[in-house]
């Protein structure tokens, strides 16, 4: 009786094994062709692509519902980690099932009906809505799906996997959420609740100001039910020369903080002075009334890198005394550095040149529009780093601009920000040269203080052979600038250092934020480094660093250190954690977000009594 019993067990164990073995290898495969698909650039995947991973993740989901995994799901442990695999399967499913509706949807307005002959379709923008929405629910429904499956019977590589799906899910949920308000504003921006003008300010990052760059050409682009038009542009100096030097009505913080550089008057040159983009717009608005007398509703900052982005890649440009055409990736090194050795300093050519080629680029873009769905990842790369923003002079649409994080305010929500800031005071074209690095780390000790350190290094890269022009005048390139690093109000400094020693600050608060600043000038081939040390005041148990790029010819190099307190973790933000010090290294394309917190409880069930042995297994035994 016992032998048979014994056999019984045996064998039933068997079946479960290879019950397991079966639905484990078909299961498997599936999953794995469909994650080796919907893992690449997001660009990159077609509709064909996503109908092929949703094959395989249907199938996936029809093998976990069947006989043997069946079975397996009345087994203890073994059936919690196989319905949670399956809520994997077919959540996700029902996600890329969605999203290839949704890009068949982009491919057709995107790839050529969006707009068509000068006029935006209208009904197409609308009807992105529907399917933006249902992507929306459906990874909704699969975060929810997926927090009710994460238990402590999972095996400690599945309970990982599906902790950082969760992750994952929320942050795409968050982006198509954006995608589906972005698709209910447009039509109105576009004019289809009556005629709006914008302005352009085409803006050269070769001479750096705090919104990116110096504004360099000014025009408008009008919509009217769709039908996009494009009004006359004109090279700043031509505006600055139409009336006497005036002073316009501007925000009190920026009159404050760049009045005395002119900044609110119709010399023009120094108007995108405050890297708050809304205020720089609604200055330009005012200095537009002023020098073209015409009214706009809102405003369009784009410079060469953003012009690149916007333009499909097989876009040739016309330049000028019949030097060619220009692609969209080589628009940005021949605004910065090429147009000055072949066209000269301040000559008019030169200056037509970038109010041509800022016309031309948008004309392009009214005649024939984005080019495929490759232009939405460009677009929205160029937008996260600032390359360009948008701005409404309507207060309800600009909200809802701002919750898009197109309109490029500097501030967020975060506990700590980090926010490095430049302004060319050298009269010169040097920034193109500059290379900068951003170093941010924090001490959070008990969680209930951080001390903070940021530090940037500029080195100038400045060849020799550069055109005076481009030197400012100077013998050799020597970049002159006042360099800011910008903190939460709430921070108290403690100290700032110029190249290891103290400097000389200028402290002014900018809104939320306060401005430690100090001038700098680094000869060619040198390096300055600015640090700024403070103390922040924290929420128990909670930290948030939000980390933002000014718009640079070159993209900065960031990296971050924080060190947290026994018992805490990432929520939320890139990186690495290993002995409580969680590590970042990157470009800063755009707005780095990192959450940490206290965590109470350590991994659950099956995961946390593995990492209890591991834990045993890695530490000696004290006697």
């Amino acid at each position: 009786m016992v032998r048979k019993t014994l056999l019984a067990i045996t064998l039933a164990i068997a079946l479960i094994i290879v019950a397991t073995i079966y639905v484990a290898l078909q299961v498997g495969i599936d999953l794995y062709q469909a994650r080796s698909t919907l893992t690449r650039s997001p660009a990159s995947l077609s509709s064909l692509d996503l109908k092929n991973a949703e094959s395989h993740l249907s199938r996936a989901a029809r093998n976990l519902g069947g006989f043997p995994a069946n079975v397996l799901h009345f087994v203890p442990i073994v059936g919690q980690n196989v319905d949670a695999v399956r809520s994997v399967a077919e959540g996700a499913d029902s996600v890329v099932g969605d999203a290839a509706r949704l890009r068949t949807k982009l491919d057709r307005a995107v790839g050529g009906d969006l707009i068509h002959d000068g006029t935006v379709n209208l009904p197409l923008v609308r009807g992105l809505s529907a399917p933006l929405k249902a992507e929306s629910g459906s990874l909704a429904a699969l975060g929810a799906s997926l927090k009710v499956h994460t238990s402590g019977w999972l095996v400690p590589p599945l309970y990982d996997a599906l902790v950082q799906l969760q992750v994952r899910t929320r942050e795409i949920e968050s982006a198509t959420r954006k995608g589906v308000a972005a698709a209910r504003i447009a039509p109105a921006l576009l004019g289809g609740n009556g005629a709006k003008r914008y302005l352009v300010l085409f803006l050269n990052n070769a001479e750096l100001r705090g919104a990116g760059g110096i504004v360099s050409t000014i025009g408008t682009l009008s919509a009217d039910g769709g039908k996009l038009k494009l009004g006359r542009f004109y090279y700043h100096k031509k505006l600055a020369a139409s009336v006497p030097l005036q002073r316009v009505p501007a925000p009190p913080g920026f009159h404050r903080r760049f009045g005395r550089y002119k900044a609110d008057t119709t010399g023009w040159v120094n108007t995108s002075a405050s890297p708050r983009v809304p205020d720089v717009a609604a200055v330009a608005r005012r200095l537009y009334e002023v020098t073209a007398g015409s009214n706009t509703n809102g405003a369009i900052l784009v410079d060469p890198r953003g012009l690149a982005a916007l333009l499909p890649p097989g876009t040739r440009l016309p330049l000028p005394r019949g030097a060619g055409t220009v692609l969209p990736p080589g628009i940005p090194q021949y605004v910065y550095s090429r147009a000055y050795s072949q066209l000269g300093g301040p000559s008019q050519v030169r200056r037509d040149s970038l109010t041509v080629l800022g016309r031309e680029g948008f004309k392009h873009i009214v005649a024939r529009g984005l080019g495929d769905t490759s232009a939405i990842q460009r677009i929205s790369t160029a937008a996260a780093a600032g390359h360009v923003r948008f701005v409404s002079f309507d207060p309800a649409q600009q909200r809802r601009v701002e919750r898009l994080g197109a309109s490029g305010e500097v501030g967020s929500q975060a506990q700590d920000v980090v926010v490095v800031n430049s302004q060319n005071l050298g009269a010169d074209k040097l920034d193109y040269w500059m290379r900068r690095t951003v170093r941010h780390a924090c001490n959070l000790d008990s969680g209930e203080t951080a001390r903070c350190t940021t530090m940037v290094r500029i080195a100038n890269h400045a060849p020799d052979g550069l055109p005076l022009y481009v030197r400012g005048g100077r013998p050799s390139p020597r970049a002159i600038s006042y360099l800011e690093i910008y903190v939460p109000h709430r921070a108290r400094v403690t100290g700032a250092t110029l190249d290891g020693r103290a400097a000389k600050v200028y402290p002014e608060r900018d809104g939320d934020l306060e401005s430690i600043g100090t001038n700098v000038s680094i000869p060619q081939g040198k390096t300055a480094t600015f640090t700024v040390a403070y103390t922040l005041p924290l929420t128990k148990g909670r930290y948030s660093l939000e980390v933002e790029p000014q718009p640079l010819a070159i993209d900065a190099k960031l990296s971050v250190a924080l060190r947290l307190p026994s018992g805490w973790k990432v929520t939320r933000g890139p990186g690495q954690t290993k002995g409580g010090l969680t590590r970042y290294q990157g470009s800063l394309l755009g707005p780095v977000r990192i959450d940490a917190r206290e965590s109470a409880t350590s991994r659950p069930g099956l995961s946390g009594l593995w990492d209890g042995v591991t834990s045993f297994l890695r530490n000696p035994v004290s006697l």
